[in-house]
């Protein structure tokens, strides 16, 4: 046990945390997730309830980068539990958001979204702004996923007033980056360049490979939809690059989607075809149907480019499938593409 091989415990799971954070921002997950469980060994042998339930939640959360999606509901559910069992509104507020965040990867974003209200509700009680801006930011990825852009904007532009107002540099180029997301969604492109390049270089400052090469391949998106093929390719490249050896899997998966969709016109279209196809099976073995379901419009939408059989069946179920389960920008962006697809043969 760790009491008997070394001294103050006190010092150690305080040394744990630390080095596990660093780990994680580093890139290096599994290594973060050894020190998280010795932290939580540390605090349950310390008998300390609060300390216990943080170092579940963080367990938690890197099991869910990981793509451990049922490893980190559980941690989540224990913490949470024993959060209402203690009282530790803080404690419940943040493990219902990041149980959230789960159903949000399981294709479940109604239930994401009560998880999110809750923990918002919650926080009325609490005044923590930091847990504020995150919750708010994740109801608004909410919106956006159900189509409400407007919604997502309010959200996301209150996220990022606190955390700049906080002083969050990294938390701000989260939320840079949700924006350039939106603002792309809005075609708002000379925004959305300058939101996702901000975030590029600030998460390339903070040390955080990961996050730096999500930002690279949004970047990429919007070069790539501005005709400037030449600086999509690159920072795409520069993307996979980062994420090559990746224990990432949320990370992953998003640059490989998004990256093969500009590598489809820029470079090897077999090879997109090949990355995307291999990324939808991930997404499915993993659990991830939000991903999955991005993966097949992007599929979806490269085959029917270039002459594919299956484009548009794959592109129909995605849309039906998509729509069914409340994510109503994807399956609007599925029916565009064969709407596109159809007036350019007529």
């Amino acid at each position: 046990m760790v009491s008997r091989e070394i001294g103050d415990q006190g010092s150690i799971k305080h040394a744990l945390n630390i080095l596990a954070v660093i780990l994680r921002e580093q890139g290096k997950l599994s290594e973060a997730l050894q020190m998280h469980e010795l932290e939580l060994e540390t605090n349950r042998e310390i008998g300390e309830g609060r300390s216990v339930q943080i170092a579940l939640t963080s367990a938690g959360v890197v099991q869910r980068l990981l793509g451990d999606l049922g490893g980190a509901a559980g941690r989540f559910s224990e913490a949470l539990a024993s959060g209402r069992e203690s009282g530790n509104k803080r404690g419940i507020e943040i493990n219902l958001n990041m149980l959230g965040e789960v159903l949000m990867h399981q294709g479940l974003p109604d239930e994401a979204r009560r998880h999110f209200e809750q923990a918002l509700a919650t926080n009325q009680e609490t005044r923590s702004p930091r847990g504020r801006a995150y919750y708010l930011s994740n109801l608004a990825d909410v919106d956006l996923a159900s189509g409400d852009l407007a919604a997502a904007r309010k959200g996301h532009e209150e996220a990022l007033s606190i955390r700049r107002e906080l002083g969050e540099k990294t938390n701000v180029a989260f939320s840079l980056m949700a924006l350039a997301k939106l603002a792309l969604e809005e075609g708002d492109l000379a925004d959305a360049v300058g939101k996702a390049g901000q975030a590029a270089l600030d998460l390339e400052s903070a040390g955080q490979p990961d996050a730096h090469g999500d930002a690279l391949s949004l970047l990429a998106l919007v070069y790539f939809d501005q005709g400037r093929l030449e600086e999509a390719a690159a920072a795409a490249e520069r993307a996979k690059n980062l994420l090559e050896a990746s224990e990432n899997g949320v990370a992953r998966l998003q640059v490989a989607i998004r990256t093969a969709e500009v590598e489809a016109v820029t470079g090897d279209v077999a090879r997109a075809l090949d990355t995307l196809r291999r990324t939808v099976e991930e997404a499915r073995t993993l659990g991830f149907v939000d991903l999955g379901l991005e993966a097949e419009l992007t599929l979806g939408r490269v085959e029917i480019s270039f002459g594919e059989s299956g484009g548009r069946a794959r592109l129909e179920a995605m849309a039906q499938q998509a729509s069914e389960r409340g994510f109503e920008l994807l399956a609007s962006k599925a029916q565009s593409a064969i709407s596109d697809r159809d007036a350019a043969h007529n």
